[in-house]
């Protein structure tokens, strides 16, 4: 439920963009979506109630864009809330969010108080007036071109500040916020980027900021703020911790080519700060306890990335602009496992024959899930053909097509001038009413040059003709015209005002305000290789046409610009004078329809020209830098070339091969100093490796770090089978005193608690300062499979005992953890960690032992965790079949499930089996953004009041959930739910929605915070109305239950 998702949806409050019939399956759906199954335990615990919810983002003036929302709760019982907010809703003092991908009112942190101990904070009269602490919307650093090839202006104009996200810790009577912004005054020492993906907006870098305030200075609104950086890399995920002796640490990573934009498939909208260029480092800050509260000290690299470009590690797999080089060997193609029809009468040339639809030859590799086999593509001894249909043997003339779909690739994005673009386009026949047979196919494992897919050994039956109820009949197939031709020609004009423009069939191309073709081949021309123009058969076993365009190899000078890309039919007909098949065409375009891109908009439109039975795209290409990588293959060998784009290339003409390490964004988009100069690249930060996504705990004066790292070996932050040398590590250090960081380069690589052969990222901690019996202190918990970015993977463990050294963990890991050499890295023999989430449905004590792999179609994310004494609580949303809930019409969903462990039973502890706390049925609906809050520490007047007395028995857990669109896919937000437990998760109280009314839209990103004893809970969320209008909301929360001795530490 993050932010940026209400920003887009606020263009679409008040309507569902669900259009027709699909209205009234989704308010089917949103009625079900708040049905909550049977799946927890029988209920015993009393319940639980909520008071109406109060505004808290009211301050004058509201333009009613709150996002963000954070709160704390002080030992003294002092609520403090934060949450970010515009401060004017004038086009001047807009930003370019690159998360959301949209122009919006810049942003500035809010803070309210409220004495929850004396007053009634369910009362809005309770709570102080709204400080804004950071006060730079208002102001500018830097001017930017941050508008980009939006407005045809050049113009370098006034970035605001802008406030991210609110990160509030407290400890004791204190407490410190931090985020990063764009605002960083001081010697012109910012940079910028500018994202040519992004019609080239450029976007400054941010710097850090904390504010700190103590005691009476809370309620005063009285906040000291400081700047820890400086803007001269891109700071990102900052994290602070403190202790009660007023000890504080803050961390946080700097990217040295500015944030990176996502590309993985799977949840969220990218620009995290998970994909990061070479030389990003973990960066450290603290305040010394006895001092001056809030006196940072000198920031240092925690980790130690950077290196000079001298000498920068290129070439290899992944080197430079390419996607990873292939191995040698032979390389069989894959099998048509998609019904095809040749509509012109004549067929490509296929693997296998005609008799392997019946009698498919399953003798090669193969993955069993569940307890189906999967014989992978690729393999020699693994043959299938789907069933053909020749369309001129069975007298269908003309052929009219049903369905064109151009790639989403350029549907979604423009693209640099090094790039190598895929071109994609297939054409589509709805065969529904005389279904045909093909292959149920799976995807198994990796990503780019390494995605494999299979086809299920299951013999089904052919007689059963209905493509519902039979995996092998398709009511869709593919089709191949052998007259089909592919130009490329740049446009004088732009694709918005082209000119004037004439199709010439004789020659295949377009006249007048054109250049002459830059590629123009049809199919029947030439065979595969570079100079050619083909269909192919993809990973999926689909048949395609496609071709890897070398923009700047093709066009050379003057490459930027507005490209026409036509895919038409050769040969006589009344849509030609002449002839150039060397058959008698019979396909026809006229009648097609376009399918919708796949991706959110930005890039080109497609069109048809029903008179000249043809299609088109008009693509932009920017201006670019470097040069074009090409892409590794499979069965080739070849590195990627030294910066520039990713190649493509692979699986016979699968997509665009990934971004890795010193790879497209590295070379394409340019970085800039405080007055617009592009910095040489000598003058850039890179390295061996990139840090990010740190965790922090600061635990009885020791400071322990948790973060994800590329694996320094140049192999990409993908991951894959095979792959190990993608993928990340993740990374942890322990160091006590923590006001004294590591400093030499040995003690700055960290310990590896990954399995070094798999992707491991998402690293979160969990501490606590006064084990139980057993001698819990701490637990580290990520995610990690053999997959790539967006791919399934399970969340795994490791916890740890008395003192905070790597050698207390369990499972164990290798003495030798701490090496920043990779040779050294990926042989590492650690302890399997558990794997919490394997088959989490009908999990046991034997599951903790399964492999990433053991179960591939699954998949476990958005993890939690709480510690209290000897019990260890870990949640996540959880699916059975990643790919069946991430379909548009889903047949699984994500629930949040949670397991505890019990470290004080028996002799190593005991985990119990996991708990469906959300309990959705509805496959339509996800839940999402999980949350875990255990009490907190007892507070002062425990002595004298039993509700300051805490109370380890008690936890909360909270969820969002979204509505899948069943037409196009999205998600939109729907409510949140709050349940707890009063006897360690054995029983839960009814879950509730957090917040009722028929003027909710969404709600997002709840925070929640207890008294000791449990008896109260707090909690802010972010909420849309249906006018669009987005507030920070506020609840208590209260446990209907008899007050008696604490019942825990």
């Amino acid at each position: 439920m993050a932010s940026a998702s209400i920003e887009k949806n606020r263009a679409r409050a008040g309507r569902l963009s669900i259009p027709g019939l699909a209205l009234g399956i989704a308010i089917a759906l949103l009625a079900g979506a708040v049905a909550q199954s049977g799946a927890a335990p029988p209920v015993t615990a009393p319940p639980l109630k909520l008071a109406p919810a109060i505004t808290l983002s009211d301050q004058t003036p509201d333009f009613d864009r709150a996002a963000k929302s954070r709160l704390v709760r002080l030992s003294n019982g002092t609520l403090v809330a934060a949450y970010c907010d515009a401060v004017a809703d004038d086009p001047d003092n807009y930003v370019y969010d690159l998360k959301a991908d949209v122009e919006r009112p810049a942003r500035d942190i809010f803070v309210r108080t409220c004495d929850s101990a004396g007053d009634d904070c369910a009362d809005p009269l309770s709570w102080t007036a709204p400080v804004n602490i950071s006060n730079t919307a208002a102001e500018s650093s830097i001017d930017t071109d941050w508008t980009g090839d939006t407005d045809g202006s050049p113009a370098r104009t006034p970035f605001h500040g802008d406030s991210g996200k609110p990160n509030i810790f407290g400890s004791g009577n204190r407490v410190v916020v931090t985020w990063v912004d764009k605002y960083c005054p001081g010697d012109g020492g910012q940079r910028t980027v500018t994202y040519l993906e992004r019609n080239g907006r450029e976007v400054p870098f941010s710097c850090v900021y904390a504010a700190h305030a103590g005691d009476d200075d809370i309620a005063l609104g009285d906040w000291t703020v400081d700047r820890l950086s400086d803007g001269s890399r891109d700071a990102n995920k900052n994290v602070n911790r403190g202790m009660q002796n007023g000890g504080w640490a803050v961390i946080w990573q700097e990217d040295p080519r500015g944030l990176q934009p996502g590309e993985a498939e799977g949840p969220g909208d990218g620009a995290s700060g998970a994909r990061v260029s070479l030389g990003t480092d973990v960066w450290y800050t603290y305040s010394v306890p006895g001092g001056e509260f809030g006196a940072w000290q000198t920031p240092v690299r925690l980790t130690d990335n950077w290196t000079a470009r001298a000498g920068k590690p290129g070439g290899g797999p992944g080197g430079g602009g390419g996607g990873g080089g292939g191995g040698g060997g032979e390389h069989f193609g894959n099998n048509l496992s998609n019904p095809a029809i040749w509509s012109d009468g004549v067929a490509r040339e296929l693997r296998g024959t005609s008799d392997n639809l019946d009698d498919p030859v399953f003798n090669g590799e193969s993955l069993t899930v569940g307890d189906v086999a999967w014989y992978l593509q690729q393999d020699q001894h693994n043959e299938w053909q789907a069933e053909t249909l020749d369309a001129v043997a069975a007298e269908i003339m003309p052929f009219y097509v049903d369905q064109i779909d151009w790639g989403d690739n350029l549907e979604a994005r423009d693209w640099p001038a090094s790039s190598q673009v895929r071109v994609e386009t297939v054409l589509y026949q709805d065969m529904s009413a005389v279904p045909m047979t093909g292959f149920e196919m799976r995807y198994l494992f990796g990503e780019g040059s390494t995605e494999m897919w299979g086809a299920s050994g299951v013999p089904y039956s052919t007689d059963d003709a209905d493509a519902a109820t039979n995996p092998r009949k398709s009511a869709v197939a593919t089709v191949y015209s052998h007259c089909a031709r592919l130009t490329i020609q740049k446009l004088i004009g732009t694709r918005e005002n082209p000119g004037s423009l004439e199709w010439d069939p004789g020659l295949g191309q377009w006249t007048g305000d054109v250049e002459p073709p830059d590629f123009n081949r049809g199919v029947w021309e030439a065979g595969e290789g570079p100079g050619g123009y083909s269909a192919e058969i993809n990973v999926r076993g689909r048949l395609i046409y496609g071709y890897n365009w070398r923009v700047a190899q093709l066009h050379p000078d003057d490459t930027a610009g507005d490209y026409r890309l036509t895919f038409s039919v050769d040969g006589p007909g009344p849509y030609s004078e002449g002839t150039h098949c060397d058959v008698t065409p019979n396909t026809d375009l006229s009648q097609a329809t376009l399918l919708p891109g796949g991706g959110e908009g930005g890039g080109a439109v497609p069109a048809i020209d029903t008179l000249n039975n043809l299609t088109y795209i008009d693509v932009r290409i920017l201006p670019g830098d470097g040069g074009s990588g090409d892409g590794g293959c499979q069965g080739d060998g070849s590195g990627g070339g030294h910066g520039g784009a990713g190649g493509g290339g692979c699986q016979d003409g699968g997509p665009s091969g990934d971004v890795h390490d010193g790879g497209e964004e590295e070379a394409q988009n340019p970085i800039r100093d405080a007055e617009g100069n592009t910095v040489a690249r000598g003058d850039i930060e890179t390295g061996s490796a990139g840090a990010s996504r740190p965790s922090i705990g600061l635990v009885s004066n020791t400071a322990i770090v948790a973060y994800e790292e590329t694996k320094g070996s140049g192999g990409g932050q993908g991951g894959g089978p095979g792959g190990e040398a993608a993928g990340k590590f993740v990374r942890y250090h322990q160091f006590k005193p923590f006001n004294e960081p590591p400093t030499d380069e040995a003690a700055k690589a960290g310990c590896i608690v990954s399995d070094p052969q798999e992707n491991g990222r998402r690293v979160r901690l969990v501490t606590q300062g006064q084990p139980g019996e057993s001698g819990l202190r701490w637990a580290i918990f990520w995610r990690q499979g053999i997959g790539g970015q967006g791919a399934s993977a399970d969340v795994v463990l490791r916890r740890g005992t008395n003192n905070f050294d790597p050698a207390n963990l369990s499972p164990t890991v290798d003495g030798g953890c701490e090496t920043s050499v990779y040779e050294e890295a990926i042989v590492l023999d650690n302890a399997d960690p558990l794997n919490v989430s394997s088959n989490t449905p009908i999990a046991a004590d034997g599951n903790l032992a399964d492999a990433t792999g053991a179960n591939s179609v699954e998949n476990a994310r958005a993890h939690r965790a709480l510690l209290r004494g000897d019990d260890l609580y870990v949640g996540y949303t959880y699916t059975e079949d990643d790919a069946l809930a991430q379909s548009i019409r889903p047949r699984a969903n994500y629930n949040f499930w949670m397991r505890r462990f019990d470290a004080a039973a028996g002799s190593d502890g005991t985990w119990m089996a996991p708990k469906n706390l959300s309990g959705i049925r509805n496959w339509n609906v996800d839940a999402k953004e999980p949350r875990l809050m255990g009490t907190p520490g007892s507070g002062p007047k425990c002595h004298a009041d039993p509700a300051d007395c805490r109370d380890t028995s008690v936890f909360f857990a909270a969820w969002g959930t979204e509505l899948k669109d069943p037409v196009t896919g999205a998600a939109e937000d729907l409510d949140i739910f709050v349940t707890c437990t009063t006897d360690k998760g054995e029983d839960f109280v009814p879950a509730i929605r957090i917040a009722r009314g028929d003027n909710v839209n969404g709600q997002a990103e709840d925070q929640l915070r207890s008294t000791p004893d449990g008896s109260r809970v707090f909690s802010v969320w972010n909420q849309q109305d249906r006018a669009g209008a987005v507030d920070t909301r506020f609840t208590v929360g209260t446990l209907e239950r008899s007050l008696g001795a604490p019942g825990g530490p």
